[in-house]
């Protein structure tokens, strides 16, 4: 089981400003509290399926960031950001784990070139 915690920082969905937030990756959810001293988390969200990319570094603030989004327009695209760049790719590589929603190529070593059609390209894996 992997479990994560740290800080991370969010636009604030009223004022527009960075918000300083705590955040626990435990058991495929991201629980997210208003501060480490809270014990109730403010929001809860569910990992599974959903998928965690890169995005590039917010130029006012220089800071990197990821988000958590999902392949229906139902579900809320959440953004987070951290001034460090390596704590950011680890809370990516730990978040796709826990979203057990792997890339094609993170789940299969693609080998020779077998053929290809008009719309694919056929690969031994």
């Amino acid at each position: 089981m992997i479990t994560k915690e740290g800080e991370l920082l969010k636009i604030g969905k009223r004022t527009g400003t960075m918000r300083n937030r705590y955040y626990i990756l435990r058991d495929q959810a991201l629980f997210i509290y208003n501060s480490k001293q809270q014990k109730i988390p403010a929001n809860v969200v569910l990992l599974r399926g959903m998928f965690i990319n890169q995005i590039k570094p917010d130029k006012n603030t220089k800071c990197h960031g990821f988000c958590i989004s999902h392949e229906s327009k139902l579900v809320r695209t959440r953004v987070y950001y951290h001034k460090n760049l390596e704590a950011i790719e680890d809370w990516i590589r730990m978040l796709r784990i826990e979203s057990c929603n792997l890339s094609f190529d993170e789940k299969y070593l693609k080998g020779n070139k077998l053929g290809n059609g008009k719309f694919s390209v056929v690969f031994q894996c």
